[in-house]
């Protein structure tokens, strides 16, 4: 005969454990609510906006003006109308790039901490230029010239002084 076990204690933790993981998960989105990007993929390709939502759960976000569908709506109170309407629906975040702000070109992001302690986003190609005329600001004084060498590129630059 099988003996009953009880578990008095963590029993609702052992059962719900595994759907709450699923659920309280969320992705990573190189965009938040106000940036503007422009489409990579899809039957919007090359058109920008503004991001109008973004859901972290799904991976998705919503842009103002692309991935218009149209939804038949019934009218809820009696002041309002029936109809179809045209609504931007999400889409996920991976077919997007963001805009550089200086340039207006797509760039990839990363994360920088500011000497204050900030986290700011910085596009990665506009970081080169960063930190090469930060160098050159530095070296400005001395007097023999200086080659320098980015790590991940391997572009040089020769600085006068």
């Amino acid at each position: 005969m099988r003996k009953n076990v009880y578990y008095k204690t963590d029993r609702g933790q052992r059962l719900g454990a595994g759907r709450h993981a699923m659920k309280a998960s969320r992705e990573v989105i190189h965009v938040t609510k106000g940036d503007t990007v422009r489409i990579m993929r899809g039957d919007d390709k090359g058109k920008e906006g503004k991001v109008l939502q973004v859901y972290p759960k799904t991976g998705r976000i919503k842009v103002e003006g692309i991935n218009i569908v149209k939804k038949h709506r019934k009218a809820r109170t009696a002041e309002e109308t029936s109809g179809i309407i045209e609504m931007a629906a999400p889409f996920h975040a991976s077919n997007v790039m963001l805009l550089d702000s200086k340039t207006g070109k797509p760039t990839r992001t990363k994360k920088r901490i500011d000497t204050d302690g900030t986290k700011e986003r910085v596009g990665v190609k506009g970081l080169i230029d960063l930190l090469v005329f930060g160098i050159e600001l530095a070296c400005a004084s001395a007097a023999p010239p200086i080659y320098v060498r980015h790590r991940w590129t391997g572009m040089g630059l020769s600085l006068d002084a």
